[in-house]
């Protein structure tokens, strides 16, 4: 893999700490943007913007907790980002069509690495 691979930003993730993130089901969130991603929050509980730090994530990061057995919710704009670099990277993936959604509707792609 590539440096500008490992580097490039996939999207926004919130976070307490290491072991608490937000999660769709059993996987963390990876939003396209931080307005996005404060939608996301919002959608759940308005107090959750004020208790979790946003912060971008890289190719990289994503790709080593990937490894440990991590499981990620990508969201379109994150999953566009974060597709071609995993298919660089020899991740199986298939491309995925989102449907057309509206401001309180979200539609996210789990992508975790068996075996």
């Amino acid at each position: 893999m590539s440096l500008e691979d490992e580097t490039r930003v996939i999207g926004w993730i919130a976070i307490r700490s290491a072991r608490h993130v937000f999660r769709h089901g059993d996987a963390c969130v990876i939003a396209g943007s931080r307005a996005t991603l404060e939608r996301y929050l919002a959608s759940k509980s308005p107090d959750l913007i004020e208790t979790l730090s946003l912060s971008k994530t890289r190719f990289g990061e994503v790709l080593h907790h990937l490894g440990e057995g991590a499981a990620y919710a990508f969201d379109e704009a994150a999953y566009e980002r974060f597709y071609p670099l995993a298919r660089r990277a020899g991740i199986d993936l298939s491309p995925e069509d989102f449907p057309p959604m509206s401001d309180t509707e979200f539609h996210f792609v789990k992508v975790t690495l068996e075996g």
